[in-house]
């Protein structure tokens, strides 16, 4: 790990930390984990979380920050249309997808949060 003293734009100091973190899985390239603190042992901290993140749950933070409900939620329809399900689930799920992408569909994923979807649940119960 490596870790050095930056000075930002408004002159103030902060620590970055670089490591490397597991493999791309898809294309097998070196990937270097990169977070910044306001000290040595913030940033370290921080790199370190990422690279657990990485190896234990396969998540991307970096990715999961782009990445937005429709898109998360069409990929899983074809994950699971793909299973051999019959084609009226495909259809009952299509269309429960439809209702949620009302509430969220440009929303990154990595934003959603429980309060969030029991909010829209609320407000679901209270339109009809």
């Amino acid at each position: 790990m490596y870790c050095e003293q930056i000075t930002l734009k408004d002159g103030q100091t902060r620590w970055r930390c670089i490591a490397d973190g597991p493999r791309n899985p898809v294309t097998g390239r070196r990937r270097q984990i990169e977070r910044r603190g306001k000290t040595r042992r913030e940033a370290r901290q921080r790199v370190e979380d990422a690279i657990r993140a990485l190896e234990e749950d396969g998540i991307d933070e970096s990715v999961s920050k782009s990445m937005t409900f429709d898109k998360v939620a069409a990929r899983w329809l074809e994950v699971y249309a793909a299973t051999g399900v019959k084609r009226g689930s495909i259809r009952i799920r299509e269309k429960e997808i439809n209702i949620l992408n009302n509430y969220f569909a440009k929303t990154p994923i990595i934003e959603l949060s429980h309060f969030m979807y029991q909010d829209m649940l609320l407000r679901l119960a209270k339109d009809g």
